[in-house]
């Protein structure tokens, strides 16, 4: 029954699938507000972004890795290229001290293209180390931020168990003033009984009094003597 059910949703998707995702477009905004009214929902909502901070957070760290990485490949070039710039350079010393002016030429040459060369990594070395400066702020405030969600999801998801405790707790109370409330009514329906049960007997007293011979006979009105003396 329940593969049949399944079955059914699932072919209505596929035949009415535009119809499926504007309907959930605009649901999509009442659902949310609705689950994030629960600490479950709040819990997934969390998560989400979450998992998306972290996502930043590893790609502007990759980035870091990746600048620190090209940083000491261009330092260990620069520390190479030194090393030949003073070699050259003594070289051409040397050249120049014993007469071969024209071989201290060629490796003068060589010295100036090497120069550039190392001034031209000492200058990305400089760039690279722009960029390690910003993906560090960035890496940083990213770090934070999703430790920032983190702390925040406890402190949210407890607050809305607390509060959905103190809820239930109010309606608890809330419950029994109406229970009180019933009492109350019951007692007034207490009292009203006693008053008709009272008026019954008041009524019934009344009724025998008027009904016995000795009571009745002070009640009836005196003969007129005046027709006594006529018969």
């Amino acid at each position: 029954m329940a593969i049949a059910l399944l079955l059914i949703v699932l072919a209505a998707y596929i035949l009415f699938k535009p119809q499926f995702k504007t309907i959930f477009i605009k649901l999509k905004p009442l659902l949310i507000k609705d689950i994030s009214k629960t600490p479950q929902g709040a819990g997934m909502i969390y998560n989400k972004a979450i998992v998306e901070k972290e996502n930043e957070y590893n790609r502007a760290f990759a980035v870091l890795q990746q600048v620190n990485t090209a940083i000491s490949s261009e330092k260990n070039r620069a520390t190479l290229l030194e090393s030949s710039v003073k070699k050259l350079e003594q070289k051409c010393e040397n050249l120049v001290n014993t007469g071969h002016l024209e071989q201290a030429k060629i490796i003068a040459k060589e010295r100036l293209d090497l120069s550039y060369g190392l001034e031209t990594i000492r200058q990305n070395i400089e760039n690279l180390e722009r960029s390690q400066a910003e993906a560090k702020e960035v890496s940083g405030i990213l770090y934070e931020e999703l430790q920032q969600l983190k702390r925040e999801k406890e402190r949210i998801i407890n607050d809305l168990i607390v509060g959905k405790q103190l809820n239930d707790a109010y309606n608890s109370l809330s419950n029994l003033r109406r229970s009180d409330d019933t009492m109350r009514s019951l007692e007034k329906v207490k009292e009203s009984a006693m008053e008709e049960k009272a008026r019954a007997a008041s009524s019934k007293i009344l009724q025998e009094t008027f009904h016995n011979p000795d009571i009745a006979s002070l009640y009836e009105e005196p003969k007129d003597r005046s027709d006594e003396h006529m018969t």
